[in-house]
């Protein structure tokens, strides 16, 4: 295998990726059964100040997929949460990517430009 090194690297960042969110995901879990948090109480009488608030992990952890009559399982959840996670990480760089690569291609636009300070 080409890069035996560089996939052990790779395989053990991935597992220290998905304990670390198993982690997290096993302890919202806690708190929301310590603080007897139900996603579905509307009483506006709370005071909200027992720390407990609705967070992307809890809309997961509450999904019910109608179609299988089932709830998410933990590889399904920690999936969704690298997701959320690495989404902004991708779109930014791409978008950094994509304006040097037009400075480089456009250089008389954007010494035009900086010439009338904009």
């Amino acid at each position: 295998m080409l890069f035996r090194k560089r996939w052990q690297e790779l395989s053990q960042l991935r597992k220290f990726q998905n304990d670390l969110l198993v982690e997290l995901i096993q302890s919202r879990k806690k708190v929301i059964e310590n603080n007897n948090y139900d996603d579905d109480d509307d009483d506006d009488d709370d005071d909200d100040d027992d720390g407990c608030f609705v967070c992307y992990v809890d809309t997961l952890l509450n999904l019910h997929l109608p179609e299988e009559k089932r709830k998410l399982d933990e590889g399904e959840l920690v999936a969704l949460g690298l997701e959320f996670l690495t989404a902004g990480t991708d779109t930014t760089s791409t978008t950094i990517e994509w304006v040097m690569a037009n400075l480089v291609k456009y250089k008389q636009t954007h010494a035009t430009e900086a010439s009338r300070g904009n």
